[in-house]
């Protein structure tokens, strides 16, 4: 009966300790929090320890789970819904770039998009677009695929 007293005597001491020390709260929470690996998860993190020692790591995480998001459904509204929520995010210059790349694959014909388009070589699948900041090579995969080197401008 003394152990038992004694071990029930131990927990309650740790669980107190757990209870009481913010230190070990905001651990356990961010542990939670990056082992479920969701947006909501993270927030709630944010919103509980908005100075707690993971902050820099819970927002890369949820710009990173906003990037796979928009990369899923690859629209030009993702994209966007993307560069509202990080506009200096890990990933807004793909995010610019790919809508350039789906702007031509949808109104290459129809309507004109920011920047000119230099040159065509329909035998390579490419065009060159030079825009405001620097100048995008859009390789042609197949009818309605685009992929993005982006290149300096040579100004000379």
């Amino acid at each position: 009966m003394k152990k038992f007293g004694f071990v029930l005597s131990v927990l309650m001491v740790i669980f107190i300790v757990i209870a009481v020390s913010p230190g070990i709260r905001d651990e356990l929470h961010w542990r939670w929090a990056s082992s479920n690996n969701h947006i909501k998860d993270y927030k709630g993190y944010l919103e509980s320890w908005p100075r707690g020692r993971h902050v820099a790591q819970a927002k890369s995480s949820i710009d990173e789970l906003y990037w796979k998001e928009a990369n899923r459904a690859y629209t030009v509204v993702s994209f966007k819904r993307y560069l509202s929520r990080y506009p200096a995010g890990n990933h807004a210059a793909q995010a610019e770039a790919n809508i350039i790349a789906l702007q031509v694959a949808v109104n290459q014909d129809t309507q004109p998009i920011e920047g000119t388009v230099e040159t065509v070589d329909e035998t390579a699948g490419t065009l060159k677009i030079r825009t405001p900041m620097d100048e995008l090579e859009v390789l042609r995969i197949t009818d309605d695929t685009f992929w993005l080197n982006k290149k300096e401008i040579n100004e000379s």
